[in-house]
């Protein structure tokens, strides 16, 4: 990693990404510790993406317009100090489901611009044939993050508690933001600007701004395509956030440490495909293969449900299934980025990374909140079988509906 640059925004999401999988293991189980409910965990969830979903698309044409740099550094300071706040809530003994949720959408906001900002920089401080090592590099950070992440998580709440946890992350968020403060790129957005009563102010241009990167995505067919795969594949994703501390309590009496193992797991597939595919270049990276990715994870999951039935299995098996979604996520992420970066204008990008992300997560809220109450009601094993299976049907019919409309294009 000899780009400076890129060696600057690597380390402060490496910092920031460890404190987060801390923060997520103490927050999940936390909640269900007080509320003991699955469902209240899928509208913890709910909080946590609505907001962000809400806001991208906006937050995508303002960073077309913004200084990457500053939207990165505001973004981390916002969400360091808001998680830094429920630590000392907690520690006051104050700490509510209130002030958490409310938090979260806060903090939510915040990612809202900051991850579409990261896939925007990285054209700016890498060339583009080096892209897809520069997306799998920042992969690797989720990777390592949910590997050593989950134990740290554990480790820390039984020395520190749950406000060690929350306070690490706050301050793993300011680290970041400092270190970001030492990125240099060459910033080429045209502020919005009025110099006359003729030209539209700012929220006409921010309003055409959007449109046009509305217009933009649709007019372009393969990655409009694309965007269905991504759509679909989110929401059974999403799902499987909710499944997993939810099956480490069903199918163990060590479930804290189940679900530790479960997202180090996770994490260990995220490293093996993001250092598998930092090998490549930009242009030998494909989105192609993303359907057949998909398939495996539903395949996956699937194999998950079988696993839970037969309850007398060593819980090792569930290692396998879990670590193959993890390398799929990491795959589709990075050819997925790859794609857009090489293929979009980069004056268009912010809103094209911001729209994209949208599509996807937007489906998370829904499947986060659905499979809350789902969980409550129907049987995991159930669950968790028909969700694998419904994938691969929803992957198989978008498939067979874009081939056909390839064949009439061609007729």
């Amino acid at each position: 990693m000899q780009n400076r640059n890129l060696l600057l925004l690597w380390t402060g999401k490496l910092v920031s990404a460890l404190g987060d999988r801390m923060y997520a293991i103490a927050i999940a189980w936390w909640i269900l510790e007080v509320t003991n409910s699955p469902a209240m965990m899928g509208l913890y969830l709910l909080a946590a993406t609505l907001p962000m979903v809400l806001m991208g698309i906006i937050a995508g044409a303002i960073i077309d317009k913004s200084n990457l740099k500053r939207v990165l550094i505001i973004a981390d300071v916002v969400r360091g100090i808001g998680i830094t706040l429920l630590g000392l809530l907690f520690l006051a003994g104050d700490l509510t489901l209130f002030s958490v949720f409310s938090t979260t959408v806060v903090i939510s906001l915040a990612s809202s611009f900051f991850n579409p900002a990261v896939t925007t920089i990285i054209p700016r401080i890498v060339s583009k044939n080096e892209c897809g090592k520069a997306n799998s590099l920042i992969q690797l950070v989720d990777g390592i993050a949910k590997v050593a992440g989950p134990f740290a998580g554990v480790a820390i709440v039984a020395a520190a508690g749950y406000a060690g946890a929350f306070l690490i992350n706050g301050i793993s968020f300011l680290l970041s933001a400092f270190f970001e403060g030492f990125i240099r790129y060459e910033n080429k957005q045209i502020m919005w600007r009025k110099s006359s009563d003729s030209d539209p102010g700012m929220r006409e241009t921010l309003i055409n701004d959007i449109q046009s990167g509305i217009q933009y995505m649709l007019s372009n067919a393969r990655l409009l395509n694309l965007l269905f795969y991504i759509f679909v594949a989110h929401f059974f994703v999403g799902a499987l956030s909710v499944m997993l501390p939810v099956m480490a309590k069903f199918v163990s009496d060590d479930n804290l440490n189940l679900l530790g193992i479960l997202e180090t797991v996770l994490g260990a597939g995220f490293v093996v495909g993001a250092l598998l595919l930092s090998r490549k270049s930009a242009e030998k990276l494909s989105v192609d293969t993303l359907p057949k990715i998909f398939v495996l994870v539903g395949c996956s999951i699937v194999t998950i449900g079988i696993i839970a039935f037969f309850s007398s299995l060593p819980l090792v098996l569930f290692t396998l299934p879990v670590f193959v979604v993890g390398y799929c996520i990491v795959f589709a992420s990075i050819n997925w980025k790859t794609f857009m970066q090489v293929n979009t204008p980069p004056e268009k990008l912010g809103r094209v990374a911001a729209i994209s992300g949208l599509v996807g997560d937007i489906t998370l809220p829904i499947a986060f909140g659905l499979y809350g109450v789902l969980l409550d009601k129907l049987d995991f094993v159930v669950l968790t079988v028909a969700s694998g299976c419904l994938l691969i049907v929803a992957i198989y019919i978008i498939n067979l509906g874009f081939r056909k409309r390839l064949a009439t294009v061609r007729a």
